[in-house]
């Protein structure tokens, strides 16, 4: 890929929505307003459009720092520096708690070097090398944190507790400004219009009102945000993953095998051998996938509950966005270290399609800078001159309801029910795949954008009812094509949804013992599947092989 001038070095950079230590790119008379995350979704859509057509210019991550080696590798010293970051980060004891600790081992490591193991060992005095050593030994967690440079860096924003309206932190109103629908903080998990409660016509056709909730709160004589929203730097994160040794090594390796045409007589063992994967161009025309420099990444969305999955328990949802990068061999691509955190929606319950694209703002428009012009690295592991680095967004892979949710189409239960063709709800017995009208990209992103302009909520309400679709901001990926790009994930799919009841409704089977028996599929129901089943030739024959 040729690359764009001038070339800006930074150690942290800037783009148009991203608020923390950024400097506008553009000259500044072509400058975005720096409160551009408190406008609406609408309003930064616009802008976006004027954006595209300021000069684009590579930010350079100086790398310097993850080559520095500061940590002490004395063998004591080592291993109670190891035991107080583990005990500060996986099991919660407070700051206070852990330097306390670290104080105790120090004195006995003192201990045990001057006095011994034994009572009968003689005490000696320490060497003058040795007490430099204590002396020189951490007095607290924070500066071990600093020395194995394991403090994530992290940027923040100032979000509306009501509405998840962004902020920067050093321009956020006292209010929220963003403008909404009124009935969008009552919004259905998996935007369906028919779970939606009644509404009146007046709220139907009223025009978006500003939110107006509170940001910041008094405490102590001084004003503090109601909640803050943090999230990682993608670029400062590629830099610290092109640093580590053997990275560069497997990015080449699936590089090089992605150069193999697709074949489509070949058995796929993974993305790499699909034909998505291998026609995937860049900005160049190119093949994205066939150079090392250019990485690739899945997008996962799944909610837990912190409190555990007791039936009897407490019911919350905290939902995470992960990305995956794709570009590494599957012996790496899962380690943790190896995984970026997108963003993090709180709960308690899913968040809205609104909350969802206020969440993705920040990863979005990185990901946008990353396609074109790309992120110029100072140094590498095995580039020591520097490496321009590329990257974009391939699947967005979720359980059902999430991927609906997040992507704005409607819910399984709505109408227009599926998300790759136009089939309506009362043709869903239909499984000749010949007969399925498949839906349009260009459709899709006509409607989405009239759903975004719409004037009220009954405009917005007949789009989705119409057509099925509402606005999601991954449309804002000029290269991202949202119908054949999204995938069901096969645990929730298949393990957790067909298959598990096929085995415990059908079945009947159990791994617990003396388990009350689950509840027997209903004859009726049986009877209806067959029914069902029967008024199609391939189901037809598959019930005669079964029952000849």
């Amino acid at each position: 890929m040729s690359v764009p001038q001038p070339v800006r070095l930074t150690e942290t950079f800037k783009y148009p929505s991203l608020p923390v230590g950024i400097t506008p790119p553009p000259p500044a008379d072509k400058a975005l307003p720096e409160a551009f995350l408190s406008l609406s979704i609408e309003d930064v859509h616009q802008l976006l459009n004027i954006s595209s057509h300021m000069d684009l210019t590579v930010i350079c991550i100086i790398t310097a720092r993850f080559y520095l080696d500061t940590i002490n590798k004395a063998p004591a010293v080592l291993i109670v520096n190891l035991k107080t970051v583990l005990f500060y980060v996986t099991q919660q004891i407070s700051l206070a708690a852990s330097s306390y600790l670290l104080k105790l081992d120090r004195q006995l490591v003192e201990i045990v070097a001057s006095q011994g193991l034994t009572p009968l060992m003689p005490p000696r005095t320490l060497s003058y090398s040795e007490n430099i050593a204590l002396d020189a030994y951490p007095k607290c967690t924070q500066t071990i944190i600093r020395h194995l440079a394991i403090n994530p860096d992290l940027n923040y924003l100032i979000c509306c507790p009501k509405c998840f309206a962004m902020y920067p932190e050093s321009s956020a109103p006292e209010n929220c400004v963003h403008s909404t629908f009124q009935s969008c903080e009552n919004e259905p998990s998996e935007g369906d219009t028919q779970d939606l409660p009644p509404l009146n016509e007046d709220t139907l056709l009223a025009e978006r009102e500003i939110c107006g909730a509170n940001l910041f709160c008094d405490r102590r004589s001084r004003q503090y945000p109601v909640c803050r929203f943090a999230f990682h730097s993608l670029h400062n994160w590629l830099a610290r993953l092109f640093s580590r040794s053997g990275i560069e090594d497997a990015l080449t390796a699936v590089a090089a095998r992605s150069r193999a045409p697709y074949n489509a007589t070949m058995e796929m063992s993974d993305i790499h051998d699909s034909r998505t994967w291998k026609e995937f161009r860049g900005p160049d025309g190119r093949q994205f996938t066939s150079n090392a420099s250019n990485i690739t990444f899945g997008m996962f969305m799944d909610g837990i509950n912190p409190y555990g999955n007791r039936q009897a328990g407490k019911h919350a949802s905290v939902t995470f966005i992960i990305l995956v990068c794709l570009s590494l061999p599957v012996s790496l691509r899962y380690s943790p270290e190896n995984i970026f955190i997108a963003g993090i929606a709180p709960g308690p319950k899913e968040p809205s399609l609104e909350e969802v694209n206020w969440i993705l703002r920040p990863v979005i428009e990185q990901l946008k800078s990353l396609w074109e012009p790309g992120v110029q690295l100072s140094k590498t592991y095995k580039h020591s001159t520097g490496r321009l680095v590329f990257a974009a967004l391939l699947p967005f892979f979720a359980d059902l309801p999430a991927l609906r949710r997040a992507l704005g189409f409607a819910s399984t239960s709505a109408e227009r029910m599926c998300s790759y063709c136009l089939l309506k709800k009362n043709n869903i017995n239909n499984i000749e795949q010949e007969s399925w009208p498949l839906q349009s990209l260009d459709d899709h992103r006509h409607w989405a954008k009239e759903s975004l302009k719409a004037p009220n909520l009954k405009a917005q309400k007949q789009i989705l009812d119409d057509h099925g679709v509402r606005y999601s901001i991954f449309l804002e990926l000029p290269y991202w094509n949202i119908l054949d790009y999204h995938v069901v994930d096969s645990m929730h799919n298949l393990l957790l949804g067909l298959l598990k009841w096929q085995c415990t409704r059908f079945w009947q089977m159990s791994d617990v013992e003396d388990e009350i028996e689950p509840t027997k599929v209903a004859s009726v129901e049986l009877h209806k599947l067959l029914q069902l089943t029967l008024r199609y030739p391939i189901a037809e024959k598959t019930h005669n092989l079964i029952n000849p």
